[in-house]
């Protein structure tokens, strides 16, 4: 109504949205009132960060193949994120190490992992886009399956990623002797 003075308040539910702030602002002006229907405004701004969520990869050996030999069961893998920044690597569950991302047109090594190993990179903005590949090229790799069978392996960082490699390997057929 007319010459009513007024409140402005913000209780932001955080849960509900998630990644953004609350202004955390009352504002409460009674010396000015609502007068001839007279545009009154105030701003009210909410700074958002993304919030910060994990890719984790997957080691697998595929069904039907033979084991990894010892010479070959460790694979290289790489990951290129969408946004540069230092984020956490954990390899097996071990002590998290610092993986710098300068580039976002570079694929970073980020793990050699054996079968059923598993590396998490964590401390990733939501909303990032990543690509995880392997590098078969070693002549060690010779009897394996090229390329890799990697699954979900680019997409965009959201509540829950996880990208599985797959190899398969034949072993060579040992020549019987005469």
């Amino acid at each position: 109504p007319e010459g009513v003075g007024y409140t402005v308040t913000e209780n932001l539910d955080t849960t509900v949205y998630e990644g953004y702030a609350n202004a955390g602002i009352t504002y409460s002006d009674s010396s000015h009132k609502i007068v001839d229907q007279k545009e009154h405004t105030v701003t009210v701004e909410n700074t958002y960060t993304a919030p910060k969520k994990s890719l984790t990869i997957t080691k697998k050996r595929a069904d039907g193949s033979a084991a990894f030999p010892g010479d070959a069961n460790t694979f290289p893998i790489y990951v290129k994120l969408g946004k540069e920044g230092t984020y956490q690597v954990s390899v097996n569950g071990g002590t998290p190490s610092n993986l710098n991302v300068s580039s976002v047109s570079t694929a970073v090594k980020v793990a050699d992992l054996g079968e059923n190993g598993k590396v998490v990179i964590s401390g990733i903005p939501q909303g990032t886009t990543y690509e995880v590949s392997e590098d078969l090229s070693d002549s060690r790799y010779v009897n394996y399956t090229k390329p890799a069978v990697i699954t979900n392996g680019t997409g965009t960082i959201s509540s829950e990623n996880e990208v599985t490699v797959t190899n398969k390997y034949t072993a060579p057929e040992i020549a019987k002797g005469s």
